[in-house]
């Protein structure tokens, strides 16, 4: 296979090229050929490219490097007829799902078993968005502002907590129904992974996993100032005087982010006053701890 032309059969389980497709065939300076060829998938017909290098090949899926790749072998010889006709009929039905739900464009984002947020996408309209789990909370369903990025949409949004005016990003990726709530520009294990699934909620069933979501927030809230602020406390003392945040290493200020800090001293040693900046998700709590 050199420049020019080349045939290409591929069923994944959410999009395929629906049969035999003819490639556009480029070569790059490492001397690996690229593949560009039509995909269907669930928001429709896209671009596609296969990077095959000797026995390896890589089907970029994501909008982010190396995020959803998708690895393959090459051998040469015949395909196994029966096993590619096997796996197009159920990538085919796979796919006239997908269609259909993007199609709808009514999505619920789910955590495991539990709903954590819902998606709408409105053809021309703004995509809405609900978000509310023990990380994150919207008002409700709020106006997101999308972009897309290679295979990815990428939502902007307002939801709590906003530490620094910052707006709340997803990024849906098409090809594997995944959701993620990115923690860096490039892909982390800190990323947070949401399933996209079709489906909605009744404002009562809303109703009821946003007071889940507060609730586990709050415990979650209360369990990480009773270990984190008594180390600030010890950490606060040197030489019978209690420093305040500026005075100590800068990450102490990131962790406590959305709160006035107050270090003072008691008996002998240091208490932490908490108070939000801002009342809202993940930071309501108030009181004072000790080491």
């Amino acid at each position: 296979m050199s420049e020019g032309r080349a045939l290409v059969t591929l069923h994944g389980p959410r999009w395929s090229t629906g049969g035999e497709v003819s490639a556009r065939v480029s070569l790059d300076e490492d001397g690996a050929r690229w593949l560009a060829f039509p995909l269907k998938m669930g928001v429709g017909d896209v671009e596609a490219v296969l990077r095959v290098d000797g026995g390896a090949a890589r089907l970029p899926l994501g909008g982010r490097p190396g995020e959803f790749d998708v690895d393959l072998v090459c051998s040469e010889g015949p395909a196994d007829a029966t096993a590619l006709e096997s796996a197009g009929r159920a990538s085919a039905d796979a796919l006239r799902a997908e269609r259909l739900a993007w199609a709808q464009g009514v999505f619920l984002l789910r955590s495991g078993a539990r709903t954590a947020g819902e998606v709408r996408l409105r053809g021309e309209l703004p995509p809405q968005i609900a978000v509310y789990d023990t990380f994150w909370l919207s008002d409700g369903l709020v106006s997101a502002e999308r972009q897309d990025d290679g295979g990815d949409l990428v939502l902007r949004f307002a939801a709590r907590p906003a530490l620094m005016s910052e707006d709340a990003v997803l990024r849906i990726n098409v090809a594997s129904g995944v959701a993620v709530v990115p923690t860096a520009q490039h892909p982390s294990r800190n990323d947070r992974r949401l399933d996209l699934v079709p489906g909605e909620l009744n404002e009562t069933e809303r109703a009821a996993a946003v007071a889940a979501a507060i609730t586990a927030a709050d415990a979650a809230e209360r369990e990480w100032v009773a270990e984190m602020a008594p180390r600030l406390a010890q950490e606060a003392y040197a030489d019978g005087v209690c420093r305040q945040m500026r005075s100590l290493d800068p990450t102490w200020a990131l962790l406590f982010a959305g709160y006035d800090v107050n270090v003072s001293r008691s008996g002998g040693g240091c208490v932490v006053d908490l108070e939000p900046t801002v009342v809202q998700h993940r930071r309501r709590f108030r009181g004072t701890l000790a080491e």
